[in-house]
Order: C-alpha cells, then structure tokens, then sequence
C-alpha cells in the first residue's frame, strides 16, 4: 500500500463507526495496532503528523496489519487491560521491527 492509502485506513479506524464497539469505544486502538504490527507508535504519530514518511519495512508490516484488521481483528478493554477479541491464535503478533544498520 502507498503512504497514502495507509493514512486512510489509520483515519477510518479512528473515526468509521464500523470499526467502533456498539458504546462509541475504539475497536482499533493505536497502541495495540502498533503492538500488533511491531512498530514504534511514535513513527506512526509522526507519519499521520506528516512529519515523516515511511519505510519499506514499516509500509509492508503495516500493510499486513491492516489486512488483519480487515479481516476481523479487534480489541476490547477491561478494567485496564487490553485484549484480542477474536480468535488470538488466528493473529499472532508480527516480530518488532528491527532495521539492519550500517557497519
């Protein structure tokens, strides 16, 4: 997916009442997206800010969150605790990013 399109989809999860629990909560929440995907949370608020673009990594593992989103994945809260709604073995975590440096 393009940087564009990610946006978007990032945006629909906020604010599209499909991806939203019958009392107004979020069913995506940020945090656990970016858990889920194995992303920095603050490369992704600064990406939404339009301060930063995306990399290949960070676009491919995105890519492949959002399609699990699509698919059914969702988040309930109780108490303070956050938790899989569906079937947790149908979505396993991705690894957290690791960039390969430089010598």
């Amino acid at each position: 997916m393009s940087d564009e399109d990610i946006r978007s989809w990032l945006r629909r999860f906020v604010y599209d009442p499909d991806y939203k629990h019958m009392d107004g909560t979020k069913a995506v929440p940020m945090t656990c997206f970016c858990e889920y995907a194995g992303v920095s949370r603050a490369v992704m608020y600064r990406f939404l800010w339009g301060d930063r673009p995306l990399s290949a990594g960070y676009r491919d593992r995105l890519t492949v969150a959002i399609n699990a989103v699509s698919s059914g994945l969702r988040w309930f809260r109780l108490g303070d605790h956050t938790y899989v709604m569906n079937d947790p073995d149908r979505f396993q975590k991705l690894p957290r990013y690791e960039r390969m440096r430089n010598p």
